[in-house]
């Protein structure tokens, strides 16, 4: 009678290990992941999407733009990525062709999309050669301009 119980809860505990894998495999495979470039994008797709989706910020806090480097962990969470909202930083747009051409299936979508851009002027010499060289920059933080900010909003909904 032992044997019999102790082989009945052993096939409980099998068929419930083998559950919980088999839906951890189905919420990683049908959730709907949205890859942003940094924190303040995250904020806004969570706030339009309701938490009916995972959001993968792809810039770390406290890191900067100028010298991030992708990891293997990150490129994997973007291959995933159904949507990857970019904002105009440099660094996506040295990746951006990379990631169409590797990732078919990830929708690129420009949240600064109708948005005039700012534009400023960056001036530096050259100390080697005394030269004066003026280079034409537009300014990426449009998030942090309200107006600007629904019309970001809107293209997230628009995609979303």
């Amino acid at each position: 009678m032992k044997k019999i119980i102790l082989f009945i809860l052993s096939l409980g505990i099998f068929y419930t290990f083998t559950q919980a894998k088999n839906l951890e495999q189905e919420q990683n495979t049908s959730s709907n992941l949205v890859s942003v470039s940094i924190a303040p994008q995250a904020f806004f797709v969570k706030k339009i999407a309701a938490n009916t989706l995972d959001i993968n910020v792809i810039l770390p806090p406290n890191s900067n733009e100028h010298n991030f480097e992708f990891k293997p962990s990150t490129m994997k969470k973007l291959e995933k990525s159904d949507i990857y909202f970019t904002i105009g930083l440099e660094f996506e747009k040295v990746f951006t062709d990379k990631f169409k051409q590797n990732f078919p299936k990830l929708q690129v979508v420009n949240m600064q999309k109708n948005i005039a851009l700012i534009q400023t002027h960056d001036t530096h010499e050259h100390s080697h050669e005394h030269e004066h060289h003026e280079h034409e920059h537009f300014d990426p933080h449009t998030w942090l301009d309200p107006i600007l900010v629904q019309t970001m909003a809107l293209n997230i909904y628009d995609t979303l």
